[in-house]
């Protein structure tokens, strides 16, 4: 990848050269600043949980220490999730398949990158394996 500044207008979608490198650059400072995102969120939700075991709770506390400890855990197992996608995806701009299906090599498409930028397989691959769960 070239090493030069987007425009800050700059917008994919009116982009005519897919995956080319400001458009690649341009997801790949949009997935960093997911990355970023989901660690200053894990970070703050560790901190909050962390003060709960500081404190002594009464019995009310108690059960909602044990619900909010256990959102903790299901949020944080989702956030690992999502950052290791994150990184596969940053990985794979790196060797240069980014943007393109795991499965059928066909273009993943703009419109979905924008929103699912880590997204791996084209709409109708992802539709089926989401069937098949």
């Amino acid at each position: 990848m070239t090493s030069f500044q987007l425009p800050l207008d700059y917008q994919p979608e009116n982009d005519t050269q897919y995956m080319a490198a400001a458009m690649l650059l341009y997801f790949k400072n949009k997935l960093e600043d997911i990355k970023k995102q989901f660690q200053d969120k894990t970070a703050q939700i560790k901190e909050e949980v962390q003060g709960l075991y500081h404190r002594e709770p009464d019995p009310m506390d108690e059960s909602v220490n044990e619900e909010l400890i256990y959102q903790d855990s299901s949020l944080r197992t989702y956030d690992e999730q999502r950052l290791q996608e994150i990184e596969a995806a940053l990985q794979r701009i790196a060797e240069g398949s980014y943007g393109y299906c795991e499965v059928t090599g066909v273009p993943i498409g703009v419109e979905r990158l924008q929103r699912v930028p880590y997204a791996r397989y084209c709409y109708e691959i992802q539709k089926e394996k989401e069937a098949k769960k």
